[in-house]
Parts: C-alpha cells; structure tokens; sequence
C-alpha cells in the first residue's frame, strides 16, 4: 500500500454513518461537491458520446447518493435500452440511490474489488470516489471499459477549491467540538426545561446560560476566520438554531432538543474524518501525471488530461482524465 493509499484510507463505519445520517434532519449539509462546474462537464462530456454509445453499459463507481453523473445522465434523456450500474461501500448510499433512480442496478461493494466482469461496460464514470480506495484501485479501473470504450474521471485535486474547502471544514469543526458548546448546551436546556416543567429554578437555569457563553464567541470567532458557510453551513445553523431554541424555550420538545444536540456531537468526528479523508485522496501534480501515464499504458488514448476550472486564473476544483481504449 503506498503513502496516499494509506493517508486516503476512510473508515466504511465513517461513510455509513454519513449517509445514514444524510437521510435525517441533520445539522450539516449532505451531499458532497455540488459545484456548478461538475454539472457542466458531465453534460458536456455525456452529449459528446451519446451518438457513439446509444444503448450505453454504463458503470459509475463510488457513486455515493447519485450526484452530477447520474442526474446528467437523467436530463440527456438517453435510450431506453442503458444500462446504468452504481456501485458503493455503503448500503445506505445505494438505497437512496435507486429509489431516486428506480432504473439504475445498484451494488455494494468495494472499489479495491469490484464484482463485475473485465470489459463489460462501454463507459466507466467516477467522481470524487475511487481515488478513495487509493492508487491500485484508481488503476484497476482501467481494465473495465471494453474495446473502444472509454473512462471519465473527476478525481480530487491537492490544494484546490474543494481541497482548501474541506481543510477548513475539518479545522473548524474541531474548534467546534473543542469549544464545548455542544454539551453545555445540553445542560442549558435540561436546566431551562426543568425550569418550565417543575417547581422554579432560575438561577440553575441562568447559570448554565452564562456558561455557554465563552462557547458563543468562540463560535463566533470561527465564523469571522472561515465564514458562515464553513463545514456545509453546520456551524452558522447550530449557533443560531440554538440562540432561538433558548430565547423560545416554551415551543420545543424536551426530547428532541435533547437528542439532536447529542446525535450531532457524536456524528461530527465522523463528519471531520470525512474531510481529511478528501484532502489525504486527493492528487499531487506528481501523482496525476504518473495515473495518466499509467493510462496510456494500458491501451488507451487520452481525450482529456487537465485541471477543471472555470477560468485560466482560477484554482483548480479538480482532475479529469478522459481516455478511449484503442
């Protein structure tokens, strides 16, 4: 296993754990990398090849909840007859999945050995996925697309937009857990409702209220260095949710206060792992030229080697690699 296999390496619980969690009411945003570039070259990249492959046998591989390939693939409209294959480690991801895409055949499996024939798709998408499972996976694609088939990959760029995204995201998280906020919230509350449900007891109530504050602009300090829509906008939602559950006690269910603010500290160091397993998968200049090599090695031609950006001075958001077996 080399360095970036092991630095890319993600726990399965991890990923479970977010996608299980991304079909609840949660306070961070799920999903992944939504950024309107992606939706671009998905689109561009899937009309450029519909006239070629009109009944495709399409394989997208660490497919996660579905993402741009497959709602691209969706808006083109393409012929009745493709076939749609996912894959991914997490059977929650592929539930989702195929009930937003009822045609689609869903495995759960992992990238490192997938349980598909050599050659038996006519494309081989991913995005932001197999680089997950580290280079000899990456490369093991390689042997899926059949003669004149092609691979088109979207693969993390070290210190990117995304890259830099997810580095603050896991810094702030941390500051986040640091600061106590979670669990002297927690004692706020159960304080404040003892208060509304039993004989009065203000003072524990105002006591546990002033010491969640040193927590507040600690919080309010992140928010100032990373912005408000650091972490998938967790941070901005847990401070102000929390501000108005205290200031309207009254409207609120002991329970489910309770619950969401113990739930969240417990997901969030899944959340954090998450995002430095992004940043450790990701490509240095160095290891994207050595895969494309790789590439052509193994009997294709490169149709697109580059960094995808939207303008020639941006930072890159990532890696695309489209090649054609020959």
């Amino acid at each position: 296993m080399t360095e970036h296999d092991e630095k890319a390496a993600l726990t399965p619980t991890a990923w479970a754990n977010y996608w299980r969690g991304s079909q609840q009411t949660s306070a961070y945003t799920s999903g992944g990398a939504a950024h309107p570039l992606l939706a671009s070259f998905w689109l561009e990249y899937l009309t450029s090849v519909r006239e070629k492959f009109p009944a495709v046998r399409l394989l997208d591989v660490a497919s996660g909840g579905g993402g741009t390939v497959l709602d691209s693939f969706s808006a083109l409209g393409f012929n009745v007859e493709a076939q749609l294959t996912c894959v991914d480690q997490s059977v929650d991801a592929i539930q989702q999945l195929t009930t937003k895409y009822p045609r689609v055949r869903g495995i759960v499996a992992d990238v490192s050995s997938l349980p598909v024939s050599l050659g038996e798709f006519d494309i081989v998408t991913s995005q932001f996925g197999a680089e997950y499972a580290g280079q000899q996976a990456l490369e093991g694609l390689l042997d899926l697309p059949g003669q004149g088939g092609q691979l088109a990959l979207v693969l993390h760029y070290q210190d990117g937009l995304i890259f830099r995204e997810c580095e603050h995201s896991a810094l702030a998280v941390r500051r986040l857990l640091a600061s106590e906020l979670l669990p002297l919230s927690v004692e706020m509350f159960k304080a404040g409702f003892e208060q509304l449900n039993g004989p009065v007891k203000t003072e524990a109530f105002r006591t546990a209220a002033l010491r969640v504050m040193p927590a507040f602009k600690l919080i309010e300090g992140i928010l100032d260095e990373f912005g408000e829509h650091v972490a998938g906008d967790t941070i901005i939602t847990l401070y102000t949710s929390i501000a108005e559950i205290q200031q309207n006690l009254p409207r609120y269910e002991p329970a489910e206060v309770l619950d969401w603010l113990v739930r969240l500290e417990a997901e969030l160091p899944a959340y954090i792992e998450r995002m430095e397993s992004m940043q450790h998968s990701a490509l240095s200049r160095a290891q994207y030229k050595a895969f494309c090599t790789r590439v052509l090695e193994s009997g294709f031609d490169l149709l697109q080697a580059r960094p995808l950006r939207s303008s020639p001075n941006e930072t890159p958001l990532a890696w695309v690699v489209v090649a054609e077996r020959h």
